[in-house]
């Protein structure tokens, strides 16, 4: 064969701590290093990229929940001159709570 008497030039890059292996075969060692590295911190920038999402989409549905049907807290009915409070089942009138009158609501 004619690529018998080359050296091998597979680049092998793991990462212990989160178990990642990058396997970069090409003609060029050192080329392949710099992909190696390249590809190493592009999977990490995403790995921690990812956990940050998380934590932000979590600390958000926490706050304000998740925008589903049942969640929901008031309704303002201002044809009817309506408020009702789904939580406490009371109801106002519309004038009120443009007043600033939340208590009776509540």
């Amino acid at each position: 064969m004619k690529n018998d008497n080359y050296p091998s030039t597979l680049y092998k890059n793991n990462y212990i701590y989160l178990k990642i292996v990058i396997k970069v075969d090409g003609r060029n060692q050192h080329r392949n290093e710099e992909q190696a590295w390249k590809e190493l911190e592009n999977r990490l920038k995403d790995k921690y990229n990812n956990n940050e999402e998380k934590k932000i989409k979590n600390k958000r549905i926490g706050q304000i929940g998740t925008g589903v049907r049942d969640e929901k807290r008031r309704t303002y009915r201002v044809k009817d001159n309506l408020v009702i409070d789904h939580i406490t089942n009371k109801k106002t009138s519309l004038k009120n709570i443009y007043k600033g009158n939340l208590i009776k609501i509540h």
